[in-house]
């Protein structure tokens, strides 16, 4: 899964958008469809991309790419501990990931809120596996719902919607109830799997309001991509 990751560090010239997508669609790394929905202010890194090698995916053979200097060495595992929650606070705006007006049913929204203590707004995290870079992967509840934090209907496109829904048994890791715990991001297992590059949780738009949304993305290490939470590990 983690190997076919493909994301953006730092802040890339505008004039270098063409020459970034020729690269990437040269090595089949970018399909004309995918080109839609990438943000031209945050275009692809080209330098350093190559084919390492493939895998299958429910039948499926992927290209599995890498990025020089996309990911540090991997280190000992950070092990949440399920039993301590924790709010997850955006670095952007500086709220608090929730569930809309304390919410319990399926499909109740994830947005995001002024932090104010309330339960709606803590989360816990279960471990399901532990991924090759060392990242803590499971499932993320709330606290008041005791719903899973998820990708609704098993979407994985850019601006795909976050809610609730009642978590599937951990042995059964359905994936878009799985979150990689990677750094400030949190990685949904199975939009990445599914398009092949890192797709994370973010409030769309880079909203500082309250009620801003949550969605997922691709990843470009963007502020509104990134979050600060604390499972105990």
């Amino acid at each position: 899964m983690a190997e076919g990751k493909l994301w953006r560090r730092g802040t890339w010239k505008a004039g270098a958008v063409t020459a970034c997508a020729a690269a990437l669609l040269s090595l089949g790394l970018l399909p004309a469809a995918a080109q839609a929905s990438t943000r031209a202010a945050a275009p692809l890194r080209a330098e350093g991309v190559r084919v390492i090698g493939h895998k299958v995916i429910d039948g499926k053979t992927y290209k599995v790419i890498y990025v020089a200097g996309a990911r540090p060495a991997p280190t000992k595992a950070r092990i949440p501990q399920a039993a301590v929650p924790s709010t997850i606070v955006n670095d952007h705006s500086s709220m608090c990931a929730e569930v809309y007006h304390s919410q319990t049913n399926n499909g109740a929204n994830v947005d995001q809120y002024s932090c104010n203590g309330t339960a709606t707004q803590t989360w816990n995290f279960e471990l399901a596996y532990i991924d090759e870079y060392g990242n803590p992967v499971g499932i993320i509840k709330n606290d008041n719902s005791g719903k899973c934090f998820e990708v609704y209907n098993w979407e994985a496109g850019n601006g795909s919607n976050v809610d609730q829904w009642t978590c599937a048994p951990i042995a059964q890791e359905h994936a878009n109830q799985l979150w990689d715990l990677d750094g400030p991001f949190l990685e949904a297992v199975g939009a990445t799997n599914e398009r092949n590059l890192i797709v994370v949780a973010e409030v769309n738009g880079w909203s500082t309001s309250n009620k801003g949304n949550v969605d997922i993305w691709q990843s470009y290490a963007d502020s509104n991509q990134m979050w600060k939470y604390n499972f105990g590990g």
